[in-house]
């Protein structure tokens, strides 16, 4: 492939992880991602081949995306408002990670992927989410609270609500019942 067109490569990706965000697999048909290109199908194939290598394209993007994230993450200071800023900014990996997690298949491929991502995403969320309940020296009680907090987040995802005030009504809900449930006891 010495004429390899990066950018043709990189449209094909682009938009097919926003329809994957969007729709999930059944937004990657190669007939519609052309239509909307206005590009030949025979670039797609040229490109990935096949549809299965196409999904395996978009999740290795979707995990750059995730690698990009954690390093935004590091950077922030506090949850609020901070990080709830870059949780914000980030709606089409979010809706692309949901994705991931709701593809049922019998080897986990796609849960997989999910997981690892949050893994590396609590390890970094962490410290900033216990300053944020304000029990910076318990990161296990945080960390077993941000699980759940988190979990509820991804299924209360709505792409038509997903706004700043959204995730930081999330976030100050779930510290005032962790206040009450826990620190007042």
């Amino acid at each position: 492939m010495a004429n390899f067109n990066k950018k043709g490569y990189q449209k094909w990706l682009e938009l097919g992880y926003q329809m994957f965000a969007e729709e999930g697999l059944e937004g990657l048909q190669v007939e519609r991602l052309s239509r909307i290109l206005q590009m030949n199908k025979s670039g797609f194939y040229y490109y990935f081949g096949d549809r299965d290598t196409f999904v395996q394209e978009i999740c290795d993007y979707h995990k750059r995306i995730m690698d990009h994230y954690c390093q935004c993450i590091q950077k922030c200071k506090n949850f609020d408002p901070e990080f709830i800023t870059l949780l914000f900014e980030s709606k089409n990996m979010i809706m692309a990670h949901v994705q991931l997690m709701e593809i049922k298949t019998k080897d986990n491929f796609f849960y997989n992927i999910h997981k690892e991502g949050n893994k590396e995403v609590d390890r970094l969320v962490l410290p900033l989410w216990a300053d944020f309940l304000e029990i910076p020296d318990d990161q296990e009680t945080a960390s077993i609270f941000w699980g759940l907090v988190r979990d509820a987040f991804f299924t209360r995802f709505d792409p038509f609500r997903y706004s700043y005030e959204f995730i930081q009504n999330i976030a100050f809900e779930s510290k005032s019942i962790f206040k009450k449930t826990i620190i007042e006891k």
